[in-house]
C-alpha cells in the first residue's frame, strides 16, 4: 500500500459513518427494511464510484511521476467509474418501486463522504506536512 492509497482511509471512515447513520435513520423513521435497503444499494454504488474515481486519479499520478507508462490501471479504473455511473442511472429507472427518498440520500454519499472525509484527511495529514 503506497502513501496515496493510505490517504483514502479518512474517506472510507466518513462513508461508513454515513452508511451507519443512514441505515439506522431509514430503518427507524422510514419504511423499515425496504427504505434501509434502498439507501444501502445507492450508498454502495456511490461509495464504489468515489473509490473508482480516487483509484483513477492515483493511477494518473503514478504514471506522471514514473517513467513507466503502463496505462492498464487508468483504463480499468476509469472504465469501472463509467460503468458505475451507468449503474447509478439505471437503478433509478429500473427499480421504480423502491422508495425514492432513501435512494436519493444514498447518492448524497458522494457529497457527504467527500466533505467529511476531507475534514478527517486534513486533521490526520496536515500534521505530516
Amino acid at each position: 500500500m503506497n502513501n496515496l492509497d493510505r490517504q483514502l482511509a479518512p474517506f472510507f471512515s466518513a462513508a461508513l459513518i454515513y452508511a451507519l447513520g443512514g441505515i439506522v435513520y431509514f430503518w427507524v423513521f422510514g419504511d423499515g427494511a425496504a427504505a434501509a435497503a434502498a439507501f444501502l444499494s445507492t450508498w454502495i454504488l456511490g461509495t464504489a464510484d468515489l473509490f473508482a474515481l480516487a483509484k483513477t486519479i492515483i493511477a494518473i499520478i503514478n504514471i506522471l511521476s514514473q517513467s513507466n507508462r503502463a496505462f492498464g490501471p487508468i483504463i480499468f479504473w476509469g472504465s469501472l467509474k463509467i460503468l458505475l455511473l451507468g449503474a447509478i442511472g439505471a437503478i433509478f429507472f429500473v427499480f421504480r418501486e423502491m422508495p425514492r427518498v432513501p435512494m436519493v440520500f444514498g447518492m448524497t454519499t458522494v457529497v457527504f463522504t467527500t466533505l467529511l472525509g476531507g475534514v478527517f484527511w486534513t486533521l490526520r495529514f496536515s500534521k505530516d506536512a
